[in-house]
């Protein structure tokens, strides 16, 4: 008896391969200024221009859950101890992201490297509420190896 369903399976065969081929994959952002802005381009990787709003900005948009994007500080310019002053609360993350400001040069273990004050400037009235904003999305999310000033948990 002939086997009618043979050329569907290997057509099944290419599909499923073509299907895991094209899945998302993960992303990494560098840091590379630590300005608080986001200049709305795309990322062009030791451009000056990458800072922590706008890798984030970036990485929502690569949406790929379940994998983890990557945003590392490895290019921040100077050496450090560098501050990030923050005059609103970052974009909520959607996606899940790994922001590692461990990757700073010069980090030795305990101690922070990257310093996010919130408020804009130490005369502000009040801290900045939940500088760092996460959604059932972002689930497997990390944020790692940042000083947190004037933020709070409200």
């Amino acid at each position: 008896m002939k086997n009618h369903y043979l050329p569907t399976n290997k057509y099944l065969l290419l599909i499923i391969f073509f299907l895991f081929s094209i899945t998302a994959k993960a992303a990494t952002f560098i840091v590379d200024n630590l300005a608080d802005t986001d200049n709305a381009l795309g990322y062009t990787l030791n451009d000056g221009t990458n800072t922590l709003r706008k890798c984030m900005r970036l990485a929502n948009a690569n949406a790929n859950s379940p994998t983890i994007d990557i945003i590392n500080f490895t290019s921040v310019p100077g050496i450090g101890p560098y501050v990030l002053v923050c005059a609103t609360a970052l974009p909520v993350i959607t996606d899940p992201v790994t922001i590692n400001a461990f990757t700073a040069p010069g980090y030795v273990a305990p101690t922070p490297r990257v310093a996010i004050i919130g408020s804009g400037a130490p005369a502000a009235p009040s801290p900045i509420p939940n500088v760092f904003n996460l959604t059932a999305g972002a689930s497997n999310s990390s944020i790692q190896g940042f000083a947190l000033y004037r933020t709070s948990s409200e």
